[in-house]
């Protein structure tokens, strides 16, 4: 299938239809849209429409009598609606930012709620539905050592977070993938058992602007969020493979979003993740990348999490037939046994006398677990190694099992592991794929 042009998270078919609902009103009744910041008639593209969301009644915020989400100009602009008066009043544990005039008003009828943004300093703690969590100098860049650490504590009948990198600039990990002690994020949480990428591995690092991950809560949970810099270590400064364009400078803007779960409005009846996925992605088609990808730096060893995408497609009925990746980079290291025979990525099998299974299982080496097939290779559920496939790592892959999950899973790869031959380390960058959900008539 054809593939659209690089996906903007910043779009969607909701926003779209807004957009032009607004610009009709606007030509129809003119004083609605002059309030200070017009917040609810989907003005502002953002990731999921979150200008027009509310909750049930009785998980109001800020004497609101509902969770009421506005967002102003940009999708690092996004707040509650409150009563005035009360967003720079210690807001939730912080004080709030005014962002302006929400549609919403008290229960009189009278006076606009306000739209209060929550950014919070470092070492403070907050609960709102919303909240923000930046470098110190943000939208500069900052280059000192830093400890920087905030607490977002789940509110009642919340289970999940979604945590949203807008922008993310670290340091790029070591040799073999792994974030060093003096230069990494972490994110801690009760629900995160096995760690936030698996395999007890909590750190990020290196270029992740634009990925997203889930984290379980029970309300009353504390979510950490801890950043460690060095302020001396190179960071990536662009996603393209250039390995000696790099500064010490880092940010990072990250906005954490409580998800009502099992409520029935927008929303968070859109986002609420399936159990067991890492992400979830809610578009039709899109992008998926390894963590901390920046096309040069390897691979994170011990993780293991599930990509999720949602099961709707864009025509009547969101009937869906299957789903395509097409990858745009892929370099998934091998060890231990697979590492000859399966470094090219081409082989299913491993050959070798003795071993007699798929290629990518061997504990050292890596794999991305999609179960489907391309033109140029055969039916298969493991791929690793330099190439998607037989077809080379431009393959397209068409999978039509349901649910649309893909997992991944990194071994405890070695330097050695890495290098063919000794001394020369192979380009096992992750992945870059692009996804699109086939919809239609479906050839089964």
């Amino acid at each position: 299938p054809n593939h659209p042009p690089p996906y903007n998270t910043s779009i969607n078919l909701v926003a779209v239809i807004m957009r032009m609902w607004t610009v009709l009103l606007a030509a129809l009744v003119p004083c609605i849209l002059a309030a200070n910041v017009n917040i609810g008639n989907g003005m502002v593209e953002v990731d999921v429409g979150l200008n027009r969301g509310e909750a049930s009644v009785g998980v109001g915020v800020g004497g609101a009598s509902r969770v009421e989400l506005c967002n102003v100009n940009e999708e690092s602009m996004t707040g509650v609606c409150v009563k005035q008066g009360t967003c720079n009043n210690d807001y939730l544990g912080t004080d709030g930012i005014n962002l302006g005039l929400c549609d919403q008003k008290d229960s009189a009828g009278i006076d606009q709620y306000q739209c209060c943004q929550t950014v919070n300093d470092c070492g403070s703690k907050t609960s709102s539905v919303v909240s923000y969590y930046q470098n110190p100098s943000f939208p500069a860049e900052d280059r000192d050592d830093v400890a920087c650490n905030i607490r977002i504590t789940a509110r009642a009948r919340v289970c999940q977070f979604r945590v949203e990198f807008l922008e993310f600039e670290l340091p790029r990990p070591d040799g073999i993938g792994v974030c060093s002690a003096q230069n990494h994020m972490a994110i801690l949480s009760p629900g995160l058992r096995s760690g936030l990428l698996g395999s007890s591995n909590n750190r990020l690092c290196g270029i992740n602007t634009g990925q997203h991950v889930y984290i379980p809560v029970s309300p009353g949970d504390d979510v950490q969020f801890v950043a460690t810099l060095s302020g001396v270590a190179a960071v990536p400064i662009a996603l393209t493979p250039q390995p000696f364009a790099s500064s010490v400078s880092y940010k990072w803007n990250i906005r954490v979003i409580q998800i009502y779960c099992d409520d029935p409005n927008y929303p968070f009846a859109y986002l609420q993740a399936p159990s067991g996925c890492l992400q979830y992605h809610t578009d039709a088609f899109g992008s998926l990348k390894s963590f901390n990808y920046d096309g040069t730096s390897i691979m994170a060893p011990n993780q293991d999490y599930a990509i999720c995408i949602r099961n709707e497609g864009d025509g009547p009925g969101g009937r869906t037939c299957s789903i395509t990746y097409r990858a745009i980079n892929f370099g998934v290291p091998v060890g231990g046994s697979d590492a000859g025979p399966c470094r090219s990525g081409a082989l299913v099998t491993n050959p070798l006398p003795g071993v007699n299974r798929e290629c990518c299982l061997n504990p050292r080496s890596s794999y991305v677990a999609i179960t489907g097939a391309g033109a140029a290779t055969t039916f298969r559920r493991y791929w690793c190694g330099l190439n998607f496939g037989a077809g080379g790592d431009q393959e397209q892959i068409t999978s039509r099992i349901k649910p649309f999950v893909v997992n991944v899973r990194a071994g405890a790869h070695t330097l050695a592991d890495l290098q063919s031959p000794p001394g020369t380390t192979e380009p096992f960058i992750g992945f870059s794929f692009d996804y699109k959900v086939d919809s239609g008539i479906c050839n089964v």
